[in-house]
């Protein structure tokens, strides 16, 4: 983490030379994250940064219970600015330590643990919407359980309920089966009181 070996140095100087290459080919295409520094401010290679990690926990080899981990003992903080990638991008052991991170740290951290799982895990960067970005699950829609009425199925069979008071509100946008029931039963009704008070016609539905 301190310093860059021979091998990478020689690596770095062809990378930096196709980086010059590709901004000269795409001047406004966005710079290409290859060469981030790191938290002792050493220039690395962005793909270094993965190091196959293995925890000593035979429970958190699956992938979902490591991103499960991973999700429950980091603490999320948004990018400082949003369009623009991380001045820094520290190694898997500091953003341990830290137990904070941004989408980036936490990704890399994830993919260590996954390699060293035995995954053939990489990293993607790309645009996301704002409340990804930042965490924001406040319009997430959450399914709510319905509870059953207090009465029983023989009492139920008895009287057609169209309604019970004792149950939880419907949430908005769905309608209950019973309550469609009860209404078309009681449009039914009307249509057959208005017809016995007026001559019989033929019933067109448009």
């Amino acid at each position: 983490y301190f310093e860059c070996t021979q091998k990478e140095r020689i690596c770095m100087e062809y990378v930096q030379a196709f980086a010059r290459k590709y901004q000269a080919a795409f001047p406004f295409r966005t710079r290409l994250f290859i060469l981030p520094k790191n938290e002792y401010g050493v220039r690395k290679l962005v793909c270094t940064t993965l190091r196959k990690s293995l925890l000593p926990y035979r429970d958190v080899y699956d992938m979902q219970d490591l991103a499960t981990f991973v999700c429950r003992y980091m603490q999320f903080e948004p990018l400082e600015n949003d369009d623009e990638y991380p001045t820094t991008t520290p190694s898997p052991t500091q953003v341990l330590a830290w137990k904070t991170g941004d989408c980036f740290d936490t990704s890399i951290l994830l993919a260590s643990f996954m390699l060293g799982a035995g995954y053939d895990a990489f990293v993607v960067s790309g645009y996301a919407p704002t409340w990804i970005r930042t965490g924001d699950q406040t319009s997430t829609a959450i399914s709510q359980p319905r509870t059953n009425c207090s009465k029983s199925v023989e009492q139920a069979e008895e009287k057609p309920r169209t309604d019970c008071s004792e149950s939880v509100d419907e949430p908005e946008g769905i309608v209950s089966f019973n309550r469609l029931k009860a209404t078309a039963a009681t449009s039914f009704t009307t249509v057959e009181e208005h017809t016995h008070d007026k001559p019989s016609t033929d019933l067109k539905i448009h």
